[in-house]
């Protein structure tokens, strides 16, 4: 099937997309990549294709991208309660994103083949702590997209490596690798680890709206 998008723009008052280190007392947010557009804080695919399942349905398979375009950064502080002692822990710091604006894509595929199961997608959830009152997202289905290939680009999402072809992508000429959590399909509080290819990375025959276009590899 050829590589045809579902497009969305969103916003969301308050949103946290980070990993606290282990026993640490700060969650830092997502970085920053510049991109072609500006400065984008790419979203990983574990967040917004696990994100599309709780309302399309946890048996489908869903494959979508995108980033943040405007945004803010402030910190939130909180103190977990041990509710055995009735008291409070020490006290923990969150960033999070506030006034945000974004873009995501959902990949027309055999599960989701129809403008209208996806145009009636108000909102999602994405991102942590959403008991606190962040991560509720509001959408706006824009077009179908049809993007053009770019033979060289710098890729300006984070993917699992093991669906790279899913979306075209031949090769990775330089790869810039972390890892991305994989829940299981039957227990979405269990999961594992998995590579990814991260923003940064140089690949070939990738759909235009995944990468900045690069003319030769002198321009890394």
């Amino acid at each position: 099937m050829d590589n045809i998008f579902f497009k969305y723009k969103f916003n969301c008052k308050q949103l946290i997309l980070g990993e606290r280190i282990k026993k640490g007392t700060f969650r830092p947010c997502l970085p920053e990549y510049i991109s072609s557009e500006g400065n984008i804080i790419p979203l990983p695919f574990s967040t917004i294709t696990n994100a599309l399942k709780h309302y399309l349905r946890f048996d489908k398979k869903i494959y979508a991208l995108g980033y943040l375009t405007g945004y803010k950064r402030d910190i939130f502080e909180f103190a977990p309660s041990d509710m055995a002692l009735n008291t409070a822990k020490f006290p923990l710091q969150t960033e999070f994103f506030s006034d945000v604006e974004g873009v995501f894509y959902i990949k027309k595929n055999s599960d989701i083949q129809q403008e209208n199961t996806v145009a009636e997608l108000r909102s999602i959830y994405l991102g942590a702590m959403k008991s606190k009152g962040f991560g509720q997202c509001y959408l706006n289905f824009e077009k179908i997209s049809k993007p053009d290939k770019v033979l060289i680009g710098k890729l300006k999402v984070r993917l699992y490596e093991e669906v790279l072809k899913e979306f075209g992508i031949s090769e990775v000429i330089v790869p810039e690798v972390g890892y991305l959590f994989k829940p299981n399909e039957k227990n979405w509080t269990k999961g594992k680890w998995i590579k990814s290819i991260f923003e940064g990375s140089i690949v070939e025959n990738a759909p235009d709206i995944l990468v900045d276009e690069l003319k030769n590899l002198k321009e890394v």
